[in-house]
């Protein structure tokens, strides 16, 4: 069977001139099991798509004085004990990535726990794809949560956050659409990954008329993408907006869902909960998310 650029290339076109969908991922490792489950979704699409990947392996400094400036010995003994501790993980990732044949490398985060969010948010900045696991019980507060509100707010990234198990191929999508600037923001951005998709369902709940009008313009923009797609409007029920949509791609058994990210700002978004706070701790496959 010939590749697809086999075909391409006997239509003349040059197989160099056909852009891959991503040529960058990244991800973190710290040893904990949600950094295993993103590692291993990081690996699968860098080979999917043939791309790049940073591993940050991110090493915790307790001490509030270590990051300081003051330099005396208590102050740099937990940097240096940080430092090592990210060695002593960089390696077996390093060989991992040599063993499936992926370019990438490891880059080493020393951080305060508090301070994840800005740190990664930074290194979010110049990749195509941040994959992230989906946030379980308490890890909402840890690593997890800081490092998706980091790489969202802070990064302007594009965030994958991944359940464990494989990771599917997008062929029917479900957008949670609201007619917002992220909404539209987070499809702009999510068609360069939808090449393969074939169906996508526009989720709205209890939207008002305007948002409802907006959703027709979205699905004709998706047909030009080759897509086909069907609008739903949902009513408000006693669920939050989260478990709705969570329940919806249930319903249309969508393979990824696509979602913007939202809030006045991401502290006020965190305190008053809502969907770019809960979705991420619901969803049962991928997600993805964009500011």
């Amino acid at each position: 069977m010939r590749s697809s650029g086999s075909r391409l290339a006997s239509r003349g076109v040059r197989e160099w001139e056909v852009p891959m969908p991503i040529k960058s991922i990244l991800t973190f490792y710290d040893g904990s099991a949600a950094s295993e489950t993103q590692l291993g979704a990081a690996i699968t699409l860098a080979k999917r798509f043939d791309a790049h990947i940073d591993v940050a392996v991110i090493a915790y400094v307790q001490s509030d004085l270590a990051l300081g400036s003051g330099g005396g010995p208590m102050g740099r003994t937990p940097v240096r004990q940080a430092e090592d501790e990210a060695k002593t993980l960089s390696a077996p990732i390093r060989e991992r990535l040599a063993a499936e044949k992926l370019l990438g490398r490891t880059l080493p985060l020393v951080t305060r726990p508090e301070d994840l969010g800005r740190t990664f948010g930074d290194r979010a900045r110049y990749t195509d794809l941040v994959v992230l696991a989906k946030p379980i019980g308490n890890d909402y507060y840890n690593s997890t949560p800081q490092s998706l509100e980091g790489a969202l707010f802070r990064g302007d990234g594009a965030v994958l956050v991944c359940p464990e198990g494989p990771v599917p191929e997008p062929h029917r999508v479900l957008i949670a659409w609201d007619g917002s600037p992220p909404a539209l923001h987070a499809v702009r951005r999510a068609l360069t990954f939808l090449t393969g998709a074939r169906m996508a369902e526009i989720v709205m709940v209890n939207p008002a008329d305007d948002v409802a009008s907006s959703a027709d313009d979205l699905s004709v923009l998706l047909t030009h993408h080759g897509m086909s797609a069907r609008v739903s409007r949902i009513a408000a029920g006693s669920g939050s907006d989260a478990r709705i949509l969570a329940q919806a791609q249930s319903d249309t058994g969508a393979d990824w869902i696509i979602a913007g990210a939202y809030g006045h700002s991401r502290f006020r978004e965190l305190l008053l909960g809502g969907v770019t706070r809960e979705l991420p701790t619901l969803t049962k496959v991928p997600l993805f998310m964009v500011h």
